[in-house]
């Protein structure tokens, strides 16, 4: 239960960064990486490929 309370509040803190930041890409059911290079050509995904470094930035220096 503590790390998926921790694994629930980095992914919260995380998507509010995308939102305010609007870095948007869609995705089916589990937003993984195959959904978000499916729904990359979607038009309405804008900037959707800085999810990359925002994921690398929270393994470097958040965990």
């Amino acid at each position: 239960p503590p790390l998926y309370f921790i694994h629930a509040v980095l992914t919260g803190i995380s998507v509010f960064i995308a939102a305010q930041m609007h870095w948007i890409a869609g995705f089916g059911f589990s937003a993984g990486l195959i959904d978000m290079m499916l729904s990359s050509r979607n038009p309405l995904a804008t900037d959707w490929y800085m999810l990359f470094p925002q994921g690398v930035l929270f393994l470097w220096f958040i965990i």
